[in-house]
């Protein structure tokens, strides 16, 4: 028996990548890990010849591309350096010429939008850097004609194992009885776990239907700052923080739900769970601060 061609997932080990590989293993899909370091198959996505070379190498019929160059900080968001990097690497991947390309793009393409919830083509010009360099690479995969994209369009990410960002630092200062730090001014902002993104990535890797297609890959709900951390506030006990001028957000995800249907989960049950982890976090801490006192 023939065995199925290998799903590739790029970035693998980065925070996304690594939960693809999860859900992928979950599903008994055959997969490679696809890495920079030397770990799982390595390959430089910079470097044309060596990504053509891994994907007639395997035979790989589906591209996840989770890798990507993420800002560190406002100086590197609006870096065309890094934009650059980010589309060279999509560059290549069509080059390669792979049957179906899953890409990872970001809901940092909408600028000022004209309406809520946003839609697909409500996407902003004249973009610098990171989220420039997203939507170019989203234009580039559309255009190419001789394989098919599905593009996803991902809020800001959230879950274990990442112990860090403005949800997760909220949570802990909730949970210890501090306020926490509030951006200023505070951008437009969704979230979505980490895990329903990586499910989200499998369903589209294995979608039947022909051509390229570019999906808002969100929860159903209005979100801003404000209204996430006064719920996850709610759920510990502890005070509403105030967010000045914080503005609502939203995605229309009528073209993902028709697609590849609504999220595994919803934002209402996976605060629950980050209050719950705040919550056993901060009492281990304080257990073992006893401990040692």
């Amino acid at each position: 028996m023939v065995s199925a061609p290998p799903v590739l997932v790029t970035g693998a080990g980065g925070y996304l990548g690594a939960r693809v590989i999860a859900r992928l293993e979950a599903a008994g899909i055959a997969h490679a890990a696809v890495t920079r370091a030397s770990t799982g198959l390595h390959c430089d996505l910079m470097d044309a010849a060596a990504v053509r070379d891994l994907v007639q190498r395997t035979a790989a019929e589906t591209v996840i591309h989770c890798a990507a160059r993420v800002p560190a900080g406002m100086d590197e968001f609006t870096s065309d350096a890094l934009a650059r990097e980010n589309i060279a690497m999509v560059d290549n991947l069509i080059a390669a010429a792979p049957a179906h390309i899953v890409f990872t793009s970001t809901m940092t393409v909408y600028r000022d939008p004209p309406r809520l919830p946003v839609r697909e083509e409500d996407a902003s010009t004249g973009l610098p850097g990171y989220p420039g360099g997203k939507l170019a690479a989203e234009r580039r995969l559309l255009e190419a004609h001789h394989l098919r994209a599905t593009i996803l369009r991902l809020p800001g990410l959230f879950g274990p194992p990442r112990s860090g960002g403005l949800l997760y630092n909220a949570a802990r200062a909730f949970a210890a009885g501090r306020p926490p730090l509030t951006p200023a001014p505070a951008p437009l902002w969704t979230i979505m776990h980490v895990d329903d993104a990586a499910t989200m990535c499998l369903r589209a890797a294995q979608r039947t239907s022909t051509g390229s297609m570019l999906l808002n890959c969100a929860y159903p709900v209005r979100t801003s700052v404000q209204s996430v951390l006064a719920e996850l506030a709610e759920l510990l006990d502890a005070p509403v923080p105030a967010v000045p001028d914080a503005p609502f957000f939203e995605m229309d995800v009528s073209r993902l739900g028709a697609e590849l249907g609504p999220p595994a989960g919803n934002l209402h049950d996976r605060l629950r769970e980050l209050a719950a982890q705040a919550r056993r976090e901060s009492t281990a801490f304080k257990t073992s601060g006893n401990h040692h006192a």
